[in-house]
């Protein structure tokens, strides 16, 4: 059974938490991560205690549920997720959040999952979490990138386009991006770090995937001590002077400081990308408006894109059908043939074993007709004999073996 996240909320502030936890039959701590799934204010600590002494604080109201949130909970794990975009248009449109001083609530998570990154030799941060914002950077750029995205999300969203994580029920193309180059250094095995789920921006209902990456560009670098250095590092170390060591030269993509807004159609086999891109660090939070204008602008080009791309899945959907139908044809074309012959060749066997039977029997008669020849005891150990022959080669009655034959259409 589902509850919705507004009956949690009602329950939540008029019992206990210990009270509701027991009645879903599970632990505290588990109904707290459903509240925080659900986005639900729970009652401060101290709050029964509070109500207790007649003291009645005021109850936060519950958020509105925006565009992919979980709107439901239930114990076998099925999840609803909120899909009407006209209502988050009307509520975004209700308020205006200044981007130089505000902060959208996807960049704030994000703020803190890239605090804690995974180990990894490439130069480009990969937060332990996947269900973050689409950003790829490195250390030195985060919090120019953080900004940027910042202000670009919140821009769009005052405009009355929400910007929210692809919803789980649906399948969001994510483009790749072919600028960012991970190191090609033979002692670098790490792969570029991706989301769960893509970034999306909805504009008149159309879902506008994001990503915010960091290019790369490649420098010279040379090999020290099990790791490639920056050149002007690598030609002033000691090691490298002395030529004491064996060491070499060489190029290799790095990160290069400048960022690029990515936006794409996320229907699965469309093409539409859309990249703005820094020539000099910094430069792009002064081109956001713009690019903001051109983006909404160009939700008329990826309408066409998906038309395309969905003209071309029917057309190979249908291909798909026809062949399908046309190979169904061809093996019951050749199932009947092979029944047909598999019919054949067992009358065929039935008949032969029908004249060797004829045969046999011919020799049994045969046979019984002369013992009247024989004496008394031969004739009586013939006849036995006989009769042992016959039970050992079993009923010689070919109907028995037509009546197991089966016709062409009863295979």
């Amino acid at each position: 059974m589902s509850v919705t996240r507004e009956k949690l909320y009602e329950e939540i502030w008029a019992e206990p938490i210990t009270t509701v936890s027991k009645r879903y039959g599970v632990s505290d701590s588990y109904l707290i991560r459903i509240l925080k799934s659900l986005n639900i204010p729970r009652p401060p600590r101290g709050y029964w205690a509070m109500v207790a002494a007649d003291i009645h604080p005021e109850k936060p109201s519950l958020p509105k549920a925006r565009l992919g949130d979980a709107i439901t909970w239930s114990r076998d794990g099925r999840v609803e997720y909120a899909t009407d975009t006209s209502l988050e248009s009307k509520t975004v449109k209700s308020f205006k959040l200044d981007p130089r001083t505000s902060t959208h609530r996807l960049v704030q998570e994000a703020r803190e999952h890239f605090k804690n990154v995974r180990d990894s030799r490439s130069a480009y941060l990969k937060p332990n979490k996947k269900l973050v914002i689409d950003l790829i950077v490195s250390k030195g750029c985060l919090e120019h990138a953080l900004d940027v995205t910042n202000q670009l999300f919140l821009m769009l969203e005052n405009l009355g386009h929400p910007v929210v994580f692809a919803p789980p029920n649906q399948y969001f193309h994510r483009a790749d991006i072919k600028e960012l180059k991970e190191s090609t250094s033979s002692l670098d095995y790490s792969t570029p770090w991706s989301p769960c789920r893509p970034t999306v921006v909805y504009i008149q209902d159309i879902g506008i995937g994001l990503t915010v990456f960091e290019t790369s560009e490649e420098v010279e670098v040379g090999y020290l001590n099990g790791e490639f250095i920056p050149i002007a590092e690598y030609w002033q170390h000691p090691k490298v002077k002395n030529k004491s060591v064996y060491t070499w030269t060489t190029k290799e993509s790095r990160p290069s400081g400048r960022l690029c807004i990515q936006a794409y159609s996320t229907y699965p086999g469309t093409h539409w990308i859309k990249q703005w891109k820094e020539s000099k660090p910094g430069e792009i939070s002064k081109k956001l408006q713009p690019i903001v204008k051109e983006l909404c602008d160009s939700v008329t080009k990826v309408v066409e894109a998906t038309k395309v791309a969905i003209q071309e899945a029917e057309e190979r959907q249908r291909k798909w059908d026809v062949q399908r139908e046309k190979d169904r044809i061809e093996a019951e074309e050749r199932r009947r043939a092979q029944n047909l012959k598999d019919s054949q060749d067992e009358l065929f066997k039935i008949i032969e074993a029908w004249a060797e039977a004829k045969r046999i029997d011919e020799f049994f008669k045969d046979a019984q007709l002369r013992t009247t020849e024989l004496s008394e005891s031969d004739r009586q150990t013939v006849e036995r004999r006989l009769t042992e022959a016959r039970k050992l080669l079993g009923t010689l009655d070919a109907l028995d073996r037509f009546k197991e034959w089966r016709s062409p259409e009863e295979r």
